[in-house]
């Protein structure tokens, strides 16, 4: 089981309270809030109750929720005799902070009854005997449960005390402006989190790699798979592997369509991810396609001056400079494009092949009457480097089949040159798999 404490300061946290007395009367720059009776003179008082907003945004997205507790910290309260309190969902979600007072919630419209709209649906109450002890609210399982479900994970709480007679009998509790944070209203909700599945195809023959996360520690996870031949429902679930708490896990399957999901048992509760669709290739294609993706993410981590990442994009066609269409992509830019499928084998040894993957880096440059012409040329050069030096005789990160790669640059990029062709240049880079014979 997982807990999440909530204690807001006063930027991220809002809270005021309402006064019976000071009708139009806004407190949100008060360090404390007040709930119960406040004796203002021998001849007037007022009831007053606090308004608290939390975030519960911070739960992971179907996380099953066990408790929800909120503890108030006692400031300078009077309740000689102690006395109940009830907290209530505040039903008026757009009250503020700056703005709620008795009569209106946002300080120019009025609440349905003065006091704040509220519904006693899911309520709790806790009972004190003094103004020195925690106000706690032990029972707020079913009020979060609703602000995920049902209000983007705001929680908005309204408690009411003790109302009645002229004397005080108010609670005093510090609010999220105060100063020493651990002081400060805090929410700790107890829960389980839903694990979250991802499936990511070798590309090989050799399968699927399943990552598992937001599970427990200590979780048992089995992954769970079915083939998909046409429509969801058809064939059986099969248990794909195993494996304790979160991380990654093998998946040996043949080529074909699937639907996976995880089920993963910890404190005598299953919980299940949502189910995902993943196809596992046994080829060319698909490791040519995470080459180009690669490709794409290691030069945009270059950081190219002059080069948004944006304008770094995967094409199937290197030579459309139209840059300026549905994409809205603009020059300059980076287009990584296939300069064909995977080549015959070069040579072979002990039942392997080393096969290539062109991948073919172009690059856009701005119209050629520019003034900064001679400019545009030096960073071309320069990119070209920078580029090259990326990919030369290395891996490719996040590709581990590729074993190597070399770069062609493709043409030389003389002034003259450059300018027939458009401002655009290009650089051919070839990655090398080992993979075994008779794979293409």
């Amino acid at each position: 089981m997982a807990q999440l404490i909530i204690q807001p300061d006063g930027a991220s946290g809002a809270d005021t309270y309402l006064s019976s007395l000071g009708t139009s009367i806004n407190f949100d720059t008060e360090e404390v809030v007040r709930a119960g009776t406040d004796q203002f003179s021998k001849s007037a008082s007022a009831f007053v109750r606090p308004l608290l907003r939390f975030d519960l945004g911070e739960l992971p997205a179907g996380a099953k929720i066990h408790a929800a507790v909120l503890t108030l910290y006692p400031a300078n309260g009077i309740l000689s005799d102690g006395g109940t309190f009830y907290l209530y969902r505040v039903s008026q979600p757009a009250w503020t902070e700056s703005g709620a007072t008795w009569l209106t919630y946002d300080g120019l419209n009025a609440w349905s009854e003065p006091g704040g709209d509220y519904t006693t649906v899911d309520g709790d109450e806790a009972s004190i005997a003094s103004p020195t002890e925690n106000l706690v609210f032990a029972a707020l399982k079913n009020l979060a449960i609703d602000a995920i479900a049902h209000r983007a994970g705001q929680l908005d709480a309204i408690i009411l005390g003790p109302e009645f007679g002229t004397s005080d009998r108010y609670y005093e509790a510090f609010g999220f402006d105060w100063e020493n944070a651990a002081e400060r209203p805090r929410l700790v909700i107890d829960y389980t989190p839903r694990p979250v599945l991802t499936v990511v195809d070798h590309g090989d023959n050799t399968g699927a790699t399943a990552t598992i996360t937001q599970a427990e520690d200590g979780s048992e996870n089995i992954v769970y798979v079915q083939r998909f031949s046409g429509e969801a429902g058809i064939g059986a679930w099969q248990q794909g592997g195993t494996r304790s708490g979160n991380g990654e896990l093998p998946l040996a399957l043949s080529a074909g369509h699937y639907f996976a999901y995880a089920a993963s048992s910890g404190d005598s509760l299953t919980m299940v991810s949502g189910i995902v669709y993943f196809v596992v290739t046994d080829g060319a294609e698909a490791l040519h396609a995470r080459c180009l993706d690669a490709v794409q993410a290691r030069i945009r981590s270059l950081a190219l001056a002059g080069l948004d990442d944006e304008r770094v994009i995967v094409q199937k066609l290197p030579m459309d400079r139209n840059l300026t269409g549905e994409e809205g992509v603009g020059l300059p830019a980076v287009v990584v494009s296939p300069r064909r499928a995977a080549m015959p084998p070069a040579f072979g040894t002990n039942g392997f092949d080393d096969v290539h993957y062109d991948v073919l880096v172009s690059i856009f440059d701005r119209d050629n009457q520019e003034p900064t012409l001679e400019a545009n040329l030096d960073r071309q050069l320069l990119w070209r480097e920078q580029i090259a030096r990326a990919f030369r005789n290395q891996r490719l990160v996040g590709v581990p089949q590729i074993i190597n790669a070399e770069v062609d640059p493709a043409e030389e990029l003389s002034k003259e040159g450059w300018k027939h062709q458009l401002m655009i240049s290009t650089l051919l880079v070839r990655f090398t798999s080992r993979e075994s014979r008779g794979f293409n």
